[in-house]
Order: C-alpha cells, then structure tokens, then sequence
C-alpha cells in the first residue's frame, strides 16, 4: 500500500522537530561558532548523498537544473540566517515561527504554481502569523519580541525556504525526488565552501564536535526524502504538514525549560503560557488549512 503523502510529510515534521532540538543542543554545547557549524550544515551531508547516482544514475537537462540551482541558492542563504539565529532565539520559538513558511509557500504556489484555495484559507495564515508574535515573546524583550534580531533571522529564513520549495514544485515536473536531493545538496555544499574559503574563515575539524552534525545530516536527508516524495502529489498542503513540528518541539523545550532550566532554555511560566497561546493559534490554523485543502 502506498503511504499518503500527508504521513509522508507528517514523518518528516517528526524528524524536523529532532532536528531542531539536536541543533539548539549542537550550537550551545558543541560547535559554538557560526562558521563551523554553517560549514558542516550541508557539506556534512554529502557522504550519503552519493549513492543515488550509484542507485538511480544522474539527469540532466535545463528544466530540472536551472530550478534545483535557484532552490540550493534559496536554501543557503535561508541557512545563512537560520545558524545566525539559532545561536540568539529559544528552541520553543525556532520551531513555531517555522509555520510562517507554509504561509509564504501558500503565497508562491498561488502565484507560481498556480495553486488556488478558498479566501478562508487565506484568513487561517493570518491567524498562524498572529500566534507568532505570541511564541516569539520573551522575559527580557517581552511583546517586543517579534522584533528581536534572532527572530528576524528566522523569519527571514522562511521566506527563502518557501521560495526553495516552490522551486522544488518545479523541478519535480522534470526529474524525481532523487535528483533533487543529489545535485542541492551538492550545490548547497559548494556555496556554504565557496563562502567558508572567501571569508577565510577557521572552522573546527574536531570528530567529537562534528560527529554531531553528520547524525543531523542523516536526520536532514531523512525528512527531506519524505517532504520531497509528499511534494510530487502537492506542495502546499505537504509543507504546512511538514512543518508541524512545532508541538512536539514546544512540550519538549518547554519541559525541560522548567526542570531544567539550564539545559537548553529558561522562561518564566508566564511567557510560556504567552507561547502556549500563540502555538495553539498557530495549529488551529494549520489545522484548518489542512481541511480546506
């Protein structure tokens, strides 16, 4: 029986919810500098990437290229700002400001891919992009959250990310998952390299620190395996499940916030129950989107 596209990308929001948990822990305890660890983002993955030319030989032609080429460019520099702001925003916040890229891509699908939804579904995104100014406050900056520098990276991140997987929709009318896969991971790689040997940055060799960051690789070409083969059926719908990681990443942060305090984050529980507002917002809305669709 072939699996739905909607457990297809509801596996993958499961494996990116680990991710940003395995992230927030990477970059606070192991791999602390912004070039190592945005070095090791995508080159770290190549290692398994390289048997799908093994498995499923290479296709080149212009249509599928030339997007897989403006996705990897998206892609990096949505990265780009993702490893400046991990380093400056709570793992409770990283994840559901994640949502807003289902918005965005909503947005681009309409425009680009011809994607056409009810007004209503339209009403739900602005109800998802309210509860983010509500899971982005703080106890130090508190309603002025929204506009902290590491919020604005990550924001910033999912406009790029959007448009990388509205190229992605058009890449899959040429070639499959796999190619995709294969040639922006290695684009992907040669931009963060390219950037690394520009700037003459130093970053860390180090296999106990960078260990780390290959066990993100695997998880990463994971669930963009499953997003990928749920975007063949549709693009929209399968990233606003993709990114549900949310909930998951939220209890979790937010447990660990209050037992141990020291551990990733701390809060008090009158910001987390600000937060606990603006999430529900956020899945009553992707919850509707999803029924609309």
């Amino acid at each position: 029986m072939v699996m739905s596209y909607q457990l297809l990308a509801l596996s993958a929001a499961i494996i990116f919810a680990l991710i940003i948990l395995l992230v927030k822990y990477i970059t606070k305890y192991v791999v602390k500098d912004f070039n190592s660890f945005f070095f090791w983002t995508y080159v770290s993955v190549i290692p398994f990437v390289l048997f799908i030319p093994m498995r499923y030989g290479l296709d080149f032609s212009v249509d599928m290229i030339l997007p897989i080429i403006i996705s990897s460019i998206l892609l990096t520099a949505g990265q780009y700002l993702f490893s400046r702001g991990v380093f400056l925003v709570d793992a409770s916040v990283i994840s559901p400001l994640f949502q807003l890229q289902s918005g965005f891509i909503l947005i681009f699908a309409t425009i680009f891919l011809g994607e056409r939804y009810q007004l209503l579904t339209y009403s739900f995104l602005l109800l998802m992009m309210l509860g983010t100014l509500f899971v982005s406050v703080t106890n130090k900056t508190k309603l002025k959250g929204f506009m902290q520098k590491g919020v604005l990276f990550i924001i910033g991140m999912q406009v790029f990310h959007a448009g990388a997987n509205v190229a992605v929709g058009f890449a899959l009318r040429h070639t499959s998952i796999w190619q995709i896969l294969f040639y922006s991971f290695i684009f992907n790689s040669i931009i963060t390299s390219s950037y690394i040997l520009l700037k003459k940055a130093s970053i860390t060799w180090e296999l106990s620190k960078i260990k780390w960051m290959f066990l993100r690789a695997i998880l990463l070409l994971s669930a963009n395996t499953l997003l990928y083969k749920a975007f063949e059926t549709n693009v929209s719908v399968s990233a606003a499940i993709g990114l549900l990681s949310s909930p998951l990443v939220f209890v979790i942060s937010v447990t660990l916030g209050l037992l141990l305090p020291k551990f990733l984050e701390k809060q008090s529980l009158k910001i987390y129950a600000i937060r606990t507002i603006g999430m529900l917002m956020i899945l009553y809305g992707a919850w509707n989107i999803m029924k609309l669709s």
